[in-house]
C-alpha cells in the first residue's frame, strides 16, 4: 500500500540527492549543492556529516552500489567517482547525460542515460562488447523482468514516454519492498504519487496519494525522485524531494 511514512527538511541549497547502502556500514544519504556533495547517516534522530566532496557546477547526483566489477561508483551529470573508506577516486562521467539508475535481473547497479537522437532513455553494459551494449528503455520493458528496480526522470522529448509526461508523470519508478516482493510501478508528477498499471504503454493509475503542498516549486530542480533506505528501517523507500526557493522537503512512502 502507497502510503506517506516520514518527512525530513534538507538544506535549502540542496540540488540532488541519492542514497548509498554500503556493506557492513551505515547507510549514507548523499546530498549535492552547487559546490559539494555531502555524505549524512541517520544517527540520533537527526543527519550526521560524515564526508564531504566539492564538485564544479553539478546539478543532479546518482549512486550505484554494486556496480561494475563490484565498484560503488557516484556520479553527477559532469563527473563520476568510485566511492572507498578512504577517499573517492575519479572514473569517467556518464556517456551522454544521466536521469536515472537501475539493478538489472543480475543484480547489477546501471546508469540511465538519455539519447538525444533516438529521444529515448537507455543503459550500457560495460561487460559486453561496445557495439552491443547499449540497451533502450520503453514502459513495456518494465513488465518484461530484465529489470530489478528502476528510477528515471522522463524526458520531454522521450517518444515512448510521451503518454506519461502529458498525464504530468516526470519520474518513473520501478520498486520491490524486499528482494523477494513483487514490482510495483510508480509514476510521481509535481502534485502526487500514483501506483501504476502499464496497458499498451499507457499509465493507468490504480493508487494516488498527494504530495505535501510546500508552495511554488523552483524553476532549477524543482523535484528529485530516488528510493532506498536512508533511515535503515529494512524497508525500500520511494524518495521525493519537493525543493521550493525556501524549502526543501525529502518525503517517504512505503511501497
Amino acid at each position: 500500500m502507497l502510503k506517506q511514512v516520514w518527512q525530513e527538511n534538507l538544506p535549502r541549497e540542496t540540488l540532488s540527492f541519492d542514497v548509498l547502502a554500503i556493506p557492513r556500514q551505515p547507510t549514507q544519504l548523499l546530498t549535492l549543492d552547487e559546490v559539494r556533495i555531502r555524505f549524512r547517516v541517520w544517527e540520533g534522530g537527526q543527519w550526521r556529516e560524515v564526508r564531504t566532496q566539492p564538485h564544479r557546477l553539478q546539478r543532479d547526483l546518482y549512486a550505484l552500489q554494486p556496480a561494475h566489477e563490484g565498484k560503488i561508483l557516484i556520479y553527477t551529470d559532469g563527473a563520476g567517482w568510485q566511492w572507498t573508506e578512504k577517499e573517492l577516486i575519479s572514473e569517467p562521467p556518464t556517456r551522454t547525460v544521466p536521469i536515472g539508475r537501475l539493478i538489472d535481473k543480475e543484480g547489477i547497479a546501471r546508469i540511465v542515460c538519455y539519447d538525444h537522437q533516438e529521444q529515448a532513455p537507455y543503459y550500457y553494459v560495460l561487460e559486453k562488447p561496445l557495439l552491443n551494449d547499449q540497451f533502450y528503455i520503453a514502459p513495456d520493458d518494465l513488465l518484461a523482468g530484465e529489470i530489478q528496480s528502476l528510477v528515471m526522470q522522463i524526458p520531454r522529448s522521450a517518444v515512448q514516454w510521451n503518454a506519461f509526461y502529458t498525464n504530468g508523470y516526470r519520474f518513473i519508478a520501478l520498486l520491490r519492498a524486499t528482494e523477494k516482493s513483487p514490482a510495483r510501478i510508480y509514476g510521481v508528477a509535481q502534485d502526487r504519487v500514483a501506483q501504476l498499471e502499464i496497458r499498451q504503454g499507457r499509465p493507468n493509475p490504480l493508487q494516488r496519494v498527494n504530495l505535501p503542498s510546500i508552495g511554488t516549486l523552483r524553476r532549477e530542480m524543482p523535484m528529485c525522485v530516488r528510493y532506498g533506505d536512508p533511515k535503515e528501517e529494512k524497508e525500500t523507500r520511494l524518495l521525493v524531494m519537493q525543493a521550493t526557493r525556501e524549502r526543501v522537503l525529502l518525503t517517504a512512502f512505503s511501497v
